[in-house]
């Protein structure tokens, strides 16, 4: 096999923006694919297959040739969006939604809560996001949860578990993935379908991961609280500067969050 050269990775990647200008196809996707080609061609080179690494790929290289995208906007909730919510959602519905913005929770969160991870005297939520809970460098997140929020998680409390929190009527998980006979993958979300008719009856479009989003960008767009939001989100650190809220007091945490509910109009001022 003939070398891959310079020339040959700058007119793979001229070849890709060129595809973005007819609207073949969007930056998003053509920086994925010139990745893709990066990571071959290193991949070539590492097993020997070419004799030289194209000179555009060392550090400096790669990322003067990285294909650039527009920062996108997260989509969030407006605060009066969330009091229809909420005003308009059975208890049920109600405590799922609130999950999701007092402990920034994703649905399979929600579901795969258990017993011992809510400490049922104080009215916290400490664990890890279900998605990274076996990375060792996500945190344990420790979330004061507001009184209207342990108030349904009380009540809605799965007597006959003993393990998850939250079942469906039929005592199952709120959440179940299974595989189908043909080898596709079966998703049962009771949460989503919960959602669904609340926000078919209200109008509104935004998805339910909307939810975590909005109260994560009102932390980040808070002067006191930014640089919590990673941390409200259960994400593992992921530069220096994110790093320091290893070593933010819990008290701080605590404040956000109920600075939060406030902001929401769910939590009053003389439950502080």
């Amino acid at each position: 096999m003939h070398d891959i050269d310079s020339k040959a990775m700058m007119k793979c990647r001229l070849d890709l923006l060129g595809k973005c200008g007819k609207q073949k196809f969007g930056r998003h996707s053509a920086r994925h694919y010139f990745t893709s080609v990066v990571y071959f061609v290193r991949w070539l080179w590492r097993s020997e297959v070419i004799e030289h690494l194209p000179r555009v790929l060392d550090k400096r290289g790669e990322d003067e040739l990285s294909i650039s995208v527009p920062a996108s906007r997260a989509i969030v909730f407006t605060k009066e969006e969330i009091t229809r919510l909420l005003d308009n959602a059975p208890d049920r519905t109600k405590l799922f939604l609130l999950l999701m913005l007092n402990c920034g929770m994703t649905q399979k969160d929600v579901a795969d809560l258990l017993v011992t991870e809510v400490d049922w005297i104080a009215g916290r939520i400490i664990r890890k996001r279900s998605k990274t809970s076996r990375e060792e460098n996500v945190p344990v997140v420790n979330y004061a949860l507001w009184p209207e929020t342990f108030r349904l998680l009380r009540k809605f409390r799965a007597e006959e578990s003993s393990d998850r929190v939250l079942l469906n009527q039929n005592g199952k998980p709120l959440w179940e993935e299974s595989r189908t006979s043909s080898g596709g993958l079966r998703k049962n979300d009771n949460i989503k379908n919960a959602y669904e008719r609340l926000r078919s009856d209200l109008e509104i479009k935004k998805s339910l991961k909307s939810l975590k989003k909005s109260s994560a960008t009102l932390i980040r767009d808070n002067e006191r609280f930014r640089g919590l939001e990673g941390l409200f989100l259960g994400h593992a650190p992921q530069s220096m500067s994110d790093k320091h809220y290893t070593a933010i007091p819990q008290i701080t945490f605590d404040e956000a969050v109920l600075w939060l509910g406030k902001e929401f109009s769910i939590v009053t001022s003389d439950c502080e």
